[in-house]
């Protein structure tokens, strides 16, 4: 009787390109010093993961076009998420922003 389970020969060859990217997030907050500071405060395994955290200082319309800002300066590297980090008081002065051109990916 023969052994039908032969052992797979063992390849030690290196795998290439077998690691997938990190993931990206901007974090752009109103404030900018304790927004900012708060979200750098979370432990973050950067080899997953890579945050980038924007204080702008501005007013919550500012805020959003900085972010659009910077996701059309990224658009090599782009992010997989973008946050907004503002007072919900001002809310209503975004809503434009709800409704996106086609191409874009902004959602609040």
């Amino acid at each position: 009787m023969k052994n039908s389970h032969k052992r797979q020969k063992t390849t030690y060859k290196r795998k290439i390109d077998s690691r997938s990217e990190r993931d990206r997030i901007l974090i752009v907050c109103e404030g900018e010093k304790t927004e900012p500071n708060y979200f750098r405060s979370f432990p973050v395994n950067s080899e997953v993961v890579e945050i980038v955290i924007e204080g702008t200082g501005c007013n919550t319309v500012s805020l959003v076009e900085r972010a659009i800002q910077l996701i059309n300066e990224n658009s090599e590297n782009p992010y997989n998420q973008v946050w907004c980090i503002f007072d919900r008081d001002f809310f209503t002065k975004v809503q434009k922003y709800r409704k996106p051109p086609k191409r874009s990916i902004y959602s609040l």
